[in-house]
């Protein structure tokens, strides 16, 4: 909308509300007013404003009286209770629309203010005590019923309670796109029940065989989970189709021929489809960092992007990982590596790449090896099959700590996970070497230097110990 037809349109939800005021549809005015402040006008603070007058002539005019007569007509319909739990039961939707004339109005937009106040406002004990209002006067309303297991699932970690709530979202509104998009994205997630995220989506796409959302997820499956690659593209190409604006789907498809295709010239003209679109959608910058570092080697172009990812989200964990791992290999600016490093683990302690890499930085660069032992251990027990941090922790216990029995069992952890691992294969022969298991040291060089016959080192080591030997 241009700002004259915004402008053109608030008058007339002014006049609305203006009219309606003291009747039984001034609730209803002032939530679609409010809706429209949020929606279109993106101004939260005058939405949020509307919102608290629509709570407050609900909650003073309508809702004692609808609660009354709802319970009056399931005492009628031999039910103990209106009371809707997410699992089915409670009353229905045309039984409860007779109670009030403006009742469908009045649930949609306090479901609207309920999603208002979980998102924008981050309030999600209130949020939760609307949606939960809503559901005991309509009972299968579909915007409540779907953005309250959103609610559930995303913020309350409540995953069962969540699960029920998205069943009985789609058990009520079988032909409701979004909300099979929402209970598929739960399965790919939470569950990691794929099968039944792809069904999810596909149920979506019955429904509605455009819905953006509903084509993009499933490409995200069938890419990042499932591997059928071909089937992917095709719904990527879909999604883009259906939505030529849909950032995520623009950025995602990018990823795809990036990675998968290994076309970069047609990832990079996506990425900057989504970046224009939005120029503070941090993953399409970040993704699109990663292809400029990795592929192209543009390091100059890959920092700038992703300081921009960094810019628009500052607890963008990867992007400070990244950042931090160019800066200390293209940029030698080990400063700078070093506070992207610490931020990265701050906005996610639990990324046990990022603090294996750390760990080996503050072992090989700043020589903090107190530092560097912490983030080896916390890597490790986040992750303990990862080769390259406990082999990197092996040569900290091996050369600092002088611990050989506590390196050669990361040495023999490394070469369990990771057969082909030689650099770790390698040590391990020379910690047998140097303690005299020569049987057992003449293996495992023959077999690094049989897996990687170019690896100087191994083939130097190898050489020495049986020039060694037949001194002996």
């Amino acid at each position: 909308m241009s700002k004259a037809e915004i402008s053109s349109s608030e008058t007339r939800y002014v006049a609305r509300v203006t009219e309606a005021k003291g009747g039984d549809g001034e609730a209803v005015a002032v939530g679609s007013f409010a809706k429209f402040l949020h929606e279109i006008v993106g101004d939260d603070a005058r939405a949020a404003a509307q919102y608290a007058r629509l709570l407050a002539l609900f909650t003073e005019k309508h809702e004692p009286g609808l609660r009354a007569a709802q319970q009056q007509q399931n005492q009628q319909n031999g039910q103990q209770n209106g009371q809707q739990n997410g699992g089915g039961g409670g009353a229905k939707s045309d039984a409860a629309a007779a109670l009030h004339p403006h009742l469908a109005g009045l649930c949609l937009y306090l479901a609207s203010f309920a999603q208002f106040r979980s998102e924008r406002q981050k309030d999600y004990d209130g949020a939760e005590d609307l949606y939960q209002r809503v559901l005991a006067l309509d009972a299968k309303h579909p915007l409540a019923l779907g953005n309250y297991a959103v609610l559930l699932h995303t913020v309350r970690k409540r995953y069962d309670d969540a699960d029920r709530y998205y069943g009985a979202a789609t058990e009520a509104h079988p032909r409701h796109a979004s909300v099979w998009v929402k209970y598929g994205n739960f399965k790919k997630h939470v569950r990691r029940d794929y099968p039944g995220a792809e069904e999810c989506y596909r149920r979506a796409l019955a429904a509605n065989a455009t819905h953006p959302d509903a084509l993009g997820n499933y490409a995200v499956l069938l890419h990042g989970s499932l591997q059928r690659y071909d089937d992917a593209e095709d719904l990527y190409r879909r999604a883009v189709e259906a939505d030529p604006e849909h950032v995520n789907n623009l950025g995602n498809y990018a990823l795809f021929l990036a990675d998968v295709r290994a076309k970069p010239d047609e990832a990079e003209s996506f990425y900057k489809r989504a970046i224009a679109l939005d120029p503070a959608h941090a993953n399409s910058l970040y993704n699109y960092a990663v292809m400029l570092d990795a592929t192209r080697r543009d390091f100059a172009r890959a920092e700038k992007f992703y300081r921009q990812a960094i810019a628009a989200n500052p607890n963008h964990a990867f992007s400070h990982y990244n950042l931090a791992v160019l800066l200390e290999e293209a940029k030698k600016d080990f400063d700078g590596a070093e506070k992207h490093f610490e931020l990265a683990i701050k906005a996610n302690p639990r990324d046990a790449l990022a603090l294996g890499d750390a760990a080996t930085f503050f072992k090989n660069v700043r020589k903090n090896y107190d530092r560097a032992e912490a983030l080896f251990k916390a890597s490790i027990d986040i992750d303990p099959t990862c080769a390259s941090v406990l082999y990197n922790y092996g040569n900290l216990l091996k050369h600092v700590r002088r611990d050989d029995k506590a390196a050669e069992a990361m040495y023999l952890q490394a070469v369990e996970e990771d057969a082909q691992h030689v650099d770790a294969m390698g040590n391990l022969a020379n910690l047998y070497a140097e303690t005299g298991r020569d049987e057992e040291a003449g293996k495992l060089y023959k077999k690094a230097c049989a897996l990687v016959p170019g690896h100087e080192e191994n083939r130097k080591n190898y050489a020495a110990w049986k020039k060694k030997k037949r001194r002996r």
